[in-house]
């Protein structure tokens, strides 16, 4: 390759699916230097464009480098999906360069969708298959992701079986991928901020195996495994924080890739004291059976990094950190001290706090002591009660230390540590004259190498080749907004740099330079007829455009002739800060040309239309006006942009920097319009007679199927109407057959044997399943559609509840309703596999009734009800499951009770009555046994009694 001379091609001959050849060329292949550049000169967010002139709209994702070429796979934003709001999945998207620079968009690798939280598609390639495998994060799967294969980088990727994670690594959210220099596949992933876990996977990569580490590292996520001259480094977001604008990036190392990992040391004995400076929860070592117990320490609050207050944490009954009851002790300036305790179970549950008579000074020492007896917890300060409360969520659990492990870093020194049982056995004692913490656990921290990741969140660190042949390690952050839609986020791309011993440096967070050993200048797409443009600045997002206020650009016409079209880069959004609802425009974007005064205001109209809100996206992209007036070299124009509706508004990429000579940017509102000085939108012009339109081949149609999740459960006697879903992956409409593979002892047929797609669209193919033979085993069906197919298990139930489809009165965030018919009951004896959203919690604490609604395509015989609730060791069913409840069905279009169960303390309930035809069925919980929430694992339905156990 590198013998090959630079002004080189290559040329190659395709055969097209309709018989026609042709010819290509390229450069060759050589060294290539790639500009990195995250930031304008003068210090704002830069944003990448496609070669077509769009946003790159990418997330949470990864750049790989396959063969010479360079992939970005990652989430798109651009319809409008909004975290935590709606659904509207955008799909997953992948774009291709030669050079690190120049981004062509490939289109989807994973079409758009119904999916409320699918994110961070990773891609490899498997050497023994041939194939590329992505994996991605989706919560509506059964163990949250999903893995796809392809013959090619960009696709199509056709679905495989869905993963089967180890039940003791419950990783519910963000992942990474890694192959080592044996050909060995890696998954990383974490669980919602509560650990990390590295598990080696199959030959194949598509399922995990039974080998793997679980990290002891806390408020953490977005984990990403490289290796360097025999190190193995894991990066990761620290602390975790989804979307938010500045979170940290830390990194633990390792010998194997699966460990034992080193990182910092949080807890250190220093002149018989023990400092501790983040890390977040460490825990007395064998100490799960402690029950009631005196605690005692001296301790000193120390000054934060922000040099505002100070803080010191201790905890009790916590068998794993931040399960059990938190104590923190915070001050700031002269103001009086506060002692905050809190319930903790991964999140608040309940708090309350005492106002000290005194202030607490950084650097002063302060005697505490609390005591756990029963369900009462007491907490005196320098002597004097100072607190005092009952509660029996925790009956048992160590003692510990916490310290936050944010940008703004907490640290606390103690001493003179004291356990003591009811009975006086001393079950710790602990005055730090050695340096030795074998009675503790101390946390996993890791070495900090950003405070804010350049402004948002780290997502990955690829592996590149540089050109004098050593690895380039290029890390990856978004730099989020703390919106709820991220289309407008920007990318931070940095190579790392490590000192002699191996340690990562800090970042720079600036823009760099790259000198790569395969690939070659790319450049964007040629326009021809191209008048005037401001595309070579350097572009921020704006939203100037809402009710009253206008925005628009001047410019100077080149050459005479007609105005073919004229290019302004433009998207949508809402007006609200933070991460909430966004609420885009529901009216159009008004466009109008303009002659100009000679005092360069807008005159009179040369032309004008209006665009829908549903052409424009929440990504900016070119949108390209054809107008056709004539118009004269010298003649200077004004583009004015402006809106009616009375929410949101439309944003222009913006550059400060005066990229354009001819002209410059407009601002007002209705009444009048000014220059903004220096600045430019992103717009240009082209002039000439419109192009003939070129003749499109249309090859065999390239689809992408989509199963139903969990699979399909076959009844006895009835069909189940099974939805798949095609997606066409093509610039055109087409008409694709519809072909079905029945597993044995059943039997599959689609509702239709053709369908036709339209251009970006998905649509449903219904196939009707049926048992062929009374008691057939499981299998799988094969639905095909064009060229793409994909395989959904298929499993025989006497469960009618599983055909309907759940909803609920309200859905705790992760615990979804449709989880509660998907046959899988493990979750039910298990606190990690609930942990990681395996059934159904309400939303509204304390707030009854709460309801569940099981709705069938038809009416459907009922004859009792299996309510499954959670009974774990950790929370069991006399503590957490639902106690009072009804069953009713919706029999002659009202509602009619069932069954009724009060005072339930057992994790599983069966209801018998006589059998009815009912459409519908609602279970109304009107009271638990935390008096909390409403936690339903799993509802069963059965045409007679329920069988002794079922679990399909």
């Amino acid at each position: 390759m590198h013998a090959l001379q630079a002004t080189a091609t290559v040329c190659a001959a395709l055969v097209l699916a309709a018989g026609f050849a042709v010819t290509w060329s390229q450069p060759a292949l050589a060294d290539v230097t790639a500009s990195v550049t995250n930031f304008a000169a003068d210090g704002r967010q830069q944003v990448r464009f496609d070669t077509a002139g769009d946003a790159v709209d990418a997330h949470d994702g990864q750049i790989a480098q396959f063969g010479d070429a360079y992939y970005l796979y990652g989430t798109s934003y651009d319809c409008g999906y909004q975290w935590k709001v709606n659904s509207d999945f955008c799909g997953f998207k992948v774009y291709s360069s030669p050079d690190l620079t120049n981004w062509t968009d490939r289109g989807y690798v994973v079409p758009p969708r119904d999916c409320t939280y699918c994110f961070r598609p990773h891609v490899v390639f498997n050497r023994a298959t041939g194939r590329y495998v992505m994996w991605v994060n989706d919560q509506d799967a059964l163990d949250n992701f999903r893995v796809f294969t392809s013959d090619r980088p960009t696709g199509p990727f056709t679905e495989q079986p869905v993963p089967d994670l180890p039940s003791t690594t419950p990783c519910t959210a963000d992942l990474g991928l890694f192959v080592d220099h044996d050909n060995a596949g890696y998954l990383t992933c974490s669980n919602a901020g509560w650990h990390v876990a590295v598990l080696r996977l199959s030959a194949d990569y598509l399922q995990p195996t039974d080998t793997y580490s679980v990290l002891g590292v806390t408020k953490v996520e977005a984990p990403a495994l490289f290796e360097r001259n025999g190190t193995y480094y894991l990066t990761m977001s620290d602390p975790n924080c989804g979307y938010c604008t500045g979170t940290g990036t830390a990194y633990v190392s390792a010998p194997t890739p699966l460990g034992p990992w080193t990182g910092v040391d949080a807890w250190t004995v220093r002149d018989g004291v023990l400092d501790v400076a983040g890390g977040l929860y460490g825990l007395s070592a064998r100490s799960d059976d402690w029950t009631d117990y005196t605690f005692s320490f001296d301790t000193a609050p120390m000054a934060k990094t922000d040099g505002v207050g100070s803080q010191a944490g201790w905890s009790v009954r916590m068998k794993t950190p931040d399960k059990g009851y938190l104590f923190l002790l915070s001050g700031s300036g002269e103001t009086a001290g506060k002692l905050t305790v809190l319930e903790r179970n991964g999140a608040t549950v309940n708090s309350h706090a005492v106002t000290l008579p005194y202030p607490v000074h950084p650097g002063e020492w302060h005697r505490v002591s609390v005591t756990v007896a029963g369900q009462r917890i007491t907490t005196t300060l320098d002597g004097v009660q100072v607190d005092s409360f009952t509660d029996a969520t925790y009956t048992a659990g160590g003692v510990g230390f916490r310290e936050w492990n944010g940008a703004n870093l907490e640290s606390a020194r103690f001493d003179n540590v004291k356990v003591v049982a009811a009975d006086g056995t001393v079950l710790l004692a602990d005055d730090f004259s050695s340096s030795d913490l074998a009675q503790w656990v101390p946390p996993l921290a890791g070495r900090k190498i950003s405070g804010d990741s350049c402004g948002g969140q780290p997502a990955h660190v690829t592996t590149l080749t540089g050109a004098d042949g050593q690895p380039v390690y290029l890390y990856f952050s978004d730099l989020w907004d703390f919106h709820t839609n991220e289309a407008l986020a920007n990318y931070h791309w940095e190579p790392l740099r490590f000192d002699a011993a191996g340690t990562i440096q800090p970042l720079r967070c600036d823009n760099s330079v790259v000198a790569l050993a395969s690939g070659h200048p790319g450049h964007p797409d040629p326009v021809p007829g191209l008048d005037q443009s401001s595309e070579s600045g350097a572009f921020s997002h704006a939203c100037p455009v809402t009710l009253g206020a206008r925005y628009g650009q001047t410019f100077t016409v080149g050459r005479s002739g007609p105005l073919r079209s004229v290019a302004v880069t433009v998207f949508k959004d809402g007006t609200e800060s933070g991460r909430v609802l966004r609420n885009p425009p529901t009216g159009p974007l008004d466009v109008r040309l303009t002659t100009l005064t000679s005092d360069g205001v807008p005159d009179r109209t040369l032309w004008s239309t209006s665009i829908r809100p549903e052409r424009i996206g929440w990504s900016p992209r070119q949108l390209v006006l054809e107008s056709g007036i004539k118009v004269v070299k010298g003649q200077r124009l004004a583009l004015v942009l402006s809106m009616g509706s009375q929410q949101g508004c439309y944003g222009v990429e913006r550059d400060p920097g005066d990229p354009y000579a001819g002209g410059v940017a407009l601002s007002g509102d209705d009444q009048t319009l000014a220059p903004v000085a220096d600045t430019d939108i992103k717009f240009r012009t082209v002039i000439g007679a419109p192009a003939a339109k070129p003749v499109k081949l249309k090859p065999t149609a390239t689809t992408t199927v989509l199963a139903p999740q969990p699979g399909v459960p076959v009844l006895p006697g009835q069909p189940t109407r099974a939805v798949f879903r095609v997606a066409n992956l093509t610039d055109h409409a087409v008409r694709v057959p519809v072909e079905v593979e029945a597993p044995d002892g059943y039997s599959a047929v689609p509702e239709t044997s053709t369908i036709d797609i339209g251009v970006g669209e998905t649509v449903p193919v219904v196939v009707a399943v049926n048992r062929a033979v009374t008691d057939p085993d499981a299998g799988d069906i094969r639905v095909r559609a064009g060229a793409g197919s994909v395989t959904a298990p298929v499993t025989p139930t006497e469960n009618v509840l599983r055909t309907a489809v759940v909803s609920a009165s309200s859905t705790y965030d992760g615990w979804r309703p449709s989880r509660v018919n998907d046959g899988q009951i493990q979750a039910q004896h298990s606190y990690s596999l609930w942990n990681g959203g395996a059934g159904w919690n309400d939303n509204d604490k304390s707030v009854f009734p709460d309801t569940l609604t099981a709705t069938w395509d038809a009416p459907t015989r009922l004859g009792s009800v299996r309510v499954r609730t959670l009974d774990a060791p950790e929370q069991p069913a006399e503590q957490y499951s639902v106690r009072d409840f009804e069953v009713r069905a919706l029999i002659g279009g009202a509602w009619q009770v069932v069954g009724r169960v009060s005072g339930n303390v057992a994790g599983t309930v069966d209801v018998t009555f006589p059998q009815v035809a009912t459409d519908a069925l609602r279970l109304v919980v009107t009271g638990s046994n935390d008096r909390g929430y409403s936690r339903i694992v799993e509802l069963e339905g059965y045409t007679a009694e329920p069988p002794p156990s079922a679990t399909r």
